[in-house]
């Protein structure tokens, strides 16, 4: 291995030769990323075995290689168990499995491309690496510009911590050995060999994935997950036994060696993945927010022992944004506030307030609208900003709370619980107060309306608002899912907030059907469906075809809700499970 480190000059015909690799390389990068947004680490191993058999279908066909039947056998069996894990995903998902196809396809081309190059081209490892990673350079650019990747924000945030630049440079590290070494194994091995070799290394990163990442699999894609890395397992032990008789001493050592490198850089870069997922994805879903406020938080040293941040998303939200804010926003230490208004109103209401981070939904790269994507941007700001270990509480400006969130999270703490569920309390107009209304109809809902609903003895409508963040918290791209993943203990007990269904009485914000035409407009504007196949939208469970129809004696269309109290104050036992200290010192309008 005299020139094994040597790297040659680069030439424009050796380049013009290496360009459809850089392509396929690509692709197997991009494909791979977006797949594990979609599907689990064990899925990605399982369903990229099959690459071995597409590869060892090519290797006959292009570069003669031959296969007896034991080898030909546990081919059979490695796509077998491949199509059993499928069949029994217990996460599956079709956009996630076709990016699979589409990573085992190039990832197939670029195998026995590499192996032909390696034969025609005579170049060493160093000089390969070169050669793949340089000309890959100027379509990642482009690719990040499409993206919207590349922003001084972006490149300020990553400076700024030290953290993040240690594990970039790790990651660099660890691609360039891979990258050396398996173009050294290569030169080595056939390209059946290298897919066996990149595949079977995969069993001790899907226990590590099942035990960090949480369970995946059940019984029967278990034994599938089984069938494929034992096969694969058998079949690289078949092909060593056949070529270690013709090869040398030295030459086994080396392929030894590269075979070792190529694993531990593996299973090093997936460790980097797992470790610092939700971190990285800061710099691929947000831009900085803009600071209402020069005081705003910004120094961790300030804030207290047990931080308490909040998200909110806002739209055109006029006067009641204000009330809220005056009530609640001591309660936070920072607020993340993503807007989607059309006008510059909401900015103007919160120019006044010190602890807001304000940015408006279009600065954010968001595809699909949802609210937990943009809940997941959101958490992205705070997590660049403040790391992890505090609490997060998503707030609605049409939500008040009946307890003090600052108290609350302070007892789960001491409970060490990280996941709280609040009573929703629903206030909705009551025909008592409909000559009131129309008396003062530009007064705000929380004035006007004091009506709750409720499911009686059994407590209420629950829904999540609070939680520690911690390094594995992370939302769902799915629709009205309020709970991230990630968390370890929620709480038995559940504080209690009202909250004003109807913000504004206005036909003309609901359809027929009593959709709020104002939420998820973007989404909505897209045509985007939930799992049912329905446009997404909040509002209301009845009909709407005028003012009076705000108005009702019980909650239409929500049996469960049994009860309908008007609120005085207080609440009773079955919606209070906390001393009267944690109540919030701003006292809620009450009826008269």
């Amino acid at each position: 291995m005299p020139n094994s480190f040597e790297v040659e000059d680069i030439t424009p015909s050796k380049c013009r030769s290496w360009s459809p690799l850089v392509v396929l390389f690509l692709i197997m990068l991009v494909s791979s990323m977006f797949a594990l947004q979609k599907v689990t680490v064990t899925t990605l191993i399982v369903v990229r075995n099959l690459t071995t058999l597409t590869t060892a279908v090519c290797d006959f066909q292009f570069l003669k290689s031959h296969f007896n039947k034991e080898e030909a056998l546990l081919l059979f069996l490695m796509f077998f168990g491949a199509c059993m894990y499928g069949l029994n995903d217990i996460s599956f998902d079709w956009s996630g499995y076709l990016y699979l196809l589409l990573n085992c396809f190039a990832t197939t081309a670029y195998q026995i491309r590499v192996k032909q190059l390696v034969t025609e081209l005579k170049m060493e490892p160093l000089t390969m690496s070169l050669y793949n990673n340089l000309l890959c350079l100027p379509l990642l650019l482009t690719l990040s510009v499409l993206q919207g990747e590349i922003s001084p924000n972006l490149l300020m945030m990553a400076i700024a911590n030290n953290y993040t630049l240690c594990l970039i440079l790790l990651s660099a590290i660890f691609g360039f050995v891979l990258s050396v070494t398996a173009f050294r194994l290569n030169q080595l091995v056939s390209a059946t060999a290298i897919m066996i070799i990149n595949n079977a290394n995969k069993f001790l990163l899907i226990l590590f994935s099942e035990a960090v990442l949480g369970k995946s699999l059940d019984l029967m894609s278990g034994f599938g997950c089984s069938l494929v890395l034992a096969s694969s397992f058998a079949y690289s032990r078949l092909s060593r036994t056949r070529t270690e008789k013709v090869e040398s001493k030295k030459r086994r050592r080396l392929k030894r060696l590269c075979i070792l490198s190529v694993t531990l850089c593996t299973l090093a870069k997936l460790l980097y993945y797992i470790q610092n997922s939700n971190s990285m994805e800061i710099s691929m879903n947000i831009s900085l927010p803009k600071q209402i406020h020069s005081q705003s938080i910004s120094d961790k040293k300030a804030i207290s022992k047990l931080a308490h941040h909040g998200i909110m998303i806002v739209k055109d939200e006029g006067e009641l944004l204000t009330k809220w804010l005056s009530t609640h926003s001591q309660d936070f230490d920072s607020i993340v506030c993503v807007d989607g208004s059309e006008s510059n109103e909401t900015l103007q209401l919160l120019q006044g307030f010190a602890n807001i981070n304000y940015i408006h939904e279009r600065e954010l790269r968001l595809k699909q609208y949802t609210d937990t994507e943009i809940r997941q941007s959101a958490l992205d700001i705070l997590t660049a900003k403040y790391g992890y270990g505090f609490w997060v509480t998503m707030a609605h400006c049409d939500e008040f709370y009946y307890h003090d969130p600052r108290k609350i999270v302070q007892l789960a703490e001491d409970e060490d619980v990280d996941g709280i569920y609040w009573f929703a309390l629903h206030v909705l107009p009551h025909p008592s107060e409909y000559n009131a209304f129309k008396v003062n109809t530009s007064l705000p809902a929380t004035t006007l309306f004091h009506h709750y609903h409720y499911y009686g003895e059994k407590g209420g409508f629950q829904d999540f608002r609070s939680f520690k963040h911690n390094p594995k918290v992370h939302f769902r791209n799915e629709w009205s899912v309020m709970k991230p993943e990630g968390l370890n203990m929620i709480w038995s007990e559940h504080p209690a907030y009202l909250h004003y269904k109807v913000k504004q009485v206005n036909v003309k914000n609901y359809d027929k059907q009593g959709h709020n035409l104002q939420s998820f407009a973007q989404a909505r504007k897209k045509s985007h469906r939930n799992k049912k196949g329905e446009i997404v939208s909040t509002g209301l469970s009845w009909e709407i075809t005028a003012e009076k129809d705000f108005f009702v004696t019980n909650y239409p269309g929500k049996p469960k809700y049994k009860r309908c109290s008007k609120y005085d104050g207080t609440l009773p036992p079955e919606l209070d499970h906390f001393p009267s200290w944690t109540r919030h010192e701003i006292v809620i309008p009450v009826g008269k």
